[in-house]
């Protein structure tokens, strides 16, 4: 069974990575680009879904996997709702929730190495960072609504890159590429 969710994963993964460059190498806003988009956005939830599914799993788990995941998540979710960002009227409250989520995420990543391992792991502390760093940017946004709109694109593109490299950053240290960094 787990096999058949790695090759799920592995398979939403590599087209969410071919539809990221679909998506980055055409025209913003045009047809493909959308097209890229979309594709990529349900890909990586699938990808992601059934990596957090694998990751937590007693015969594969992995803490960094795991947090790699939650971290895709949130990117590529916050990502396509900053899209919906354009007039006054929009309720924040999932927004709030996804900005909270990475804010803990982001503590998270940095501490729990620390407190299980007795170490620190430099690319979940970097990461952790970023977190933390994205859910007080988002909080802050969220307290400005003319700012969140004025804002939105950047966030778009800011937050998709964001999942598009954290997903890539999964796929180097799963596939053992580049050895002896991570």
């Amino acid at each position: 069974m787990i096999d058949l969710l790695i090759y799920g994963h592995a398979a939403f993964g590599g087209l969410a990575l071919a539809a990221g460059v679909l998506a980055l190498s055409t025209k913003k806003g045009g047809k493909i680009h959308k097209l890229g988009g979309r594709i990529f956005y349900y890909a990586m939830l699938g990808s992601v879904i059934l990596a957090l599914i694998i990751a937590s799993s007693p015969s594969h788990f992995n803490s960094f996997l795991l947090a790699i995941g939650l971290f895709s998540l949130y990117f590529v979710l916050a990502g396509k709702r900053a899209l919906r960002h354009r007039g006054m009227e929009f309720n924040l409250s999932l927004d709030r929730l996804l900005a909270w989520f990475i804010f803990i995420i982001g503590f998270t990543m940095i501490l729990l190495p620390m407190l299980i391992q007795r170490e620190i792991n430099v690319l979940l502390t970097i990461f952790g960072l970023l977190a933390i760093a994205f859910g007080i940017r988002d909080l802050r946004l969220i307290r400005d609504r003319s700012q969140m709109i004025k804002k939105r694109m950047i966030s778009h593109v800011s937050k998709i890159l964001a999942g598009y490299i954290s997903a890539i950053t999964a796929f180097f240290v799963v596939n053992n590429i580049l050895p002896g960094i991570w």
